[in-house]
């Protein structure tokens, strides 16, 4: 099955922090929230010394988001978020030059999104990929594991 992948039109402004670590879910790791605004839109498990300082400046300016989903048994959607950081961006030592204009970009990785099935609106994949990301994006998307231990 071919992933679904979508970029924001324009670069947002993210930033991420170290959110309380969790010795259950991620033993001797750091967890990390990557935000949009003031909204969390993923948390990823990091090096157990991570901080701010650690992601190289990458995210000082606004990035654009990449999406890539696929849907995996069940019918959940599985997606990792990252952010595009154009090759000239990239921090080089003195003695390396600069990139040549046609570098790819890294996608900098900050986390898997899922959308449950049991979310999902019965559109085709495509579309509930779209409604997916612009929930994250707005906001109004919530963490799975949220929800799961609100319910508890």
């Amino acid at each position: 099955m071919n992933p679904v992948v979508l970029v924001t039109d324009q670069p947002l402004q993210l930033t991420r922090r170290r959110l309380d670590d969790d010795p259950e879910l991620a033993p001797g790791a750091a967890i990390v929230g990557t935000y949009l605004g003031e909204s969390l839109i993923t948390r990823a498990v990091a090096e157990p010394d991570w901080d701010p300082d650690s992601d190289l400046g990458l995210l000082e300016l606004p990035r654009r988001v990449h999406y890539q989903a696929t849907e995996i048994d069940g019918g959940t959607i599985r997606a990792e978020l990252a952010a595009v950081i154009p090759a000239a961006d990239m921090p080089r030592e003195p003695w390396q030059g600069e990139p040549e204009p046609d570098s790819p970009p890294l996608i900098f990785p900050l986390g898997i999104v899922v959308r449950i099935s049991a979310d999902r609106t019965g559109a085709e994949l495509e579309l509930e990929c779209f409604i997916h990301f612009q929930a994250i994006l707005s906001g109004s998307g919530e963490p799975v594991a949220d929800r799961i231990l609100r319910s508890l």
